[in-house]
């Protein structure tokens, strides 16, 4: 009977043992040991772009950023994927950015596990060389490109110093097609204008490129922008208009080696229509979905281009635009565009309405099967009224979001 009792009372023990071993196995694999990630950090058109290595069993990533001006390291994000681009941070031109990352894990019991922090990878915002270039010196007044530099993940900024002349009074009109690297852009953010002699004298003016812009010609970085063309028309001393054409290099280049760039096809391109006298193309930027592209963020607009293939200028007009069949009336930017033989205009469109998109709730449009518009081919020049009965061609164009 003792036998029999210390048996089972050892039967007993070894089960409790087990019990409690089995416990502690269960917990070991409860608390996930994560190994310590590395990042690096490369520019993502003028921001920085944060790429993070798989770490197995992480649950996600926590990042962290310090600026030069950072007495302790800020949380930018907690994320699940694994690269992240950082527009929130503020930093000097050729001030560095450093960013750490530590992974995370949530465990079964609710806890959680932190691997070690990543070894600090740094990312160092641009520097533009920046070479005072006059643009236009006259009895009357004078401009001077004092430089362009990337603000945060959306702008370019490009600064321009004014000095009106001693007792003259000038008023400048605005302007806002560009040429950049010798292709023509519609840029919507770079309307300005200078105040009299009376007003102020002298200051500075800062005019804004969305980078978005830039991207659908092929610009990826501040130090690709190797041309700026654009003209100013001024009223000199209460005079009539004048044009003043202005050419800037912001790098730095020799304008006698500048060589024009061929616009390279881009992954968002969709060719709408190709004829003798047109080619359409329209290109959504990256990160641009339907819904974002109807708000009035110029940054998720798609980009209408338009080549004019043959040795004679033409005046395009593109109107009726309609998605699944329903007509937005106030769903383009401009109505015309005035292209010279052999040359192609960039165009950020906004389907919807220009004002909030409300038209979308209105006719309850979430998802768009397509857009049409049409477009008229007119000889000549100059504004379209002056062409309207030269009409050469005229074309239904659908495409795709």
């Amino acid at each position: 009977m003792k036998n029999t009792i210390k048996s089972l009372f050892a039967v007993i023990c070894v089960s409790v043992l087990g019990i409690i071993l089995g416990l502690g196995i269960s917990y070991a694999q409860a608390a996930t040991t994560l190994t310590r990630p590395t990042i690096k950090v490369t520019d993502s058109y003028g921001s920085p772009k944060i790429t993070i290595s798989k770490v197995t069993g992480a649950t996600g990533y926590r990042i962290y950023r310090k600026t030069p001006t950072d007495t302790k390291w800020v949380k930018v994000a907690t994320t699940r994927k694994r690269t992240y681009v950082d527009d929130k941070w503020e930093a000097d031109e050729g001030a560095t950015v450093v960013y750490t990352v530590k992974a995370y894990a949530k465990n079964a019991d609710g806890k959680v596990t932190w691997s070690k922090t990543a070894a600090k990878k740094g990312w160092t915002n641009p520097v533009v060389p920046k070479k005072d270039q006059v643009l236009v010196d006259n009895e009357y007044f004078k401009l001077t490109y004092k430089g362009i530099k990337s603000t945060d993940s959306r702008y370019y900024k490009m600064m321009i110093h004014y000095e009106n002349k001693e007792s003259m009074k000038n008023s400048f009109a605005q302007t806002s097609s560009y040429w950049i690297n010798g292709h023509r852009v519609y840029c919507p953010r770079t309307y300005f204008s200078i105040p009299s002699a009376r007003e102020e004298t002298e200051g500075e003016k800062e005019v804004y490129f969305y980078k978005s812009d830039f991207e659908a010609i092929g610009i990826h970085s501040i130090d690709e922008i190797e041309k700026i063309e654009f003209s100013i028309g001024a009223y000199p001393d209460g005079q009539r208009l004048t044009q003043y054409e202005c050419v800037v290099y912001p790098t730095g280049l020799d304008k006698d080696s500048y060589v024009q760039k061929e616009r390279k096809a881009l992954s968002g391109d969709v060719l709408i229509k190709e004829t003798e006298y047109v080619k359409v193309t329209a290109y959504w930027r990256k990160g641009t979905d339907f819904v974002s592209c109807f708000n009035d963020e110029a940054l998720h607009r798609p980009v209408l281009i338009i080549e004019n293939p043959t040795d004679e200028d033409h005046v395009y007009i593109w109107d009726d635009f309609a998605i699944n069949g329903i007509e937005l009336p106030n769903s383009y930017l401009e109505t015309y565009a005035n292209i010279k033989a052999g040359e192609t205009y960039y165009i950020p469109l906004l389907i919807g309405s220009i004002d909030d998109g409300s038209q979308l709730a209105e006719y309850n449009i979430k998802k768009a099967d397509d857009v049409t518009f049409t477009l008229e081919v007119h000889s000549g020049y100059d504004h379209f009224t002056a062409a309207e009965d030269q009409l050469s061609a005229e074309y239904e164009c659908t495409f795709k979001p």
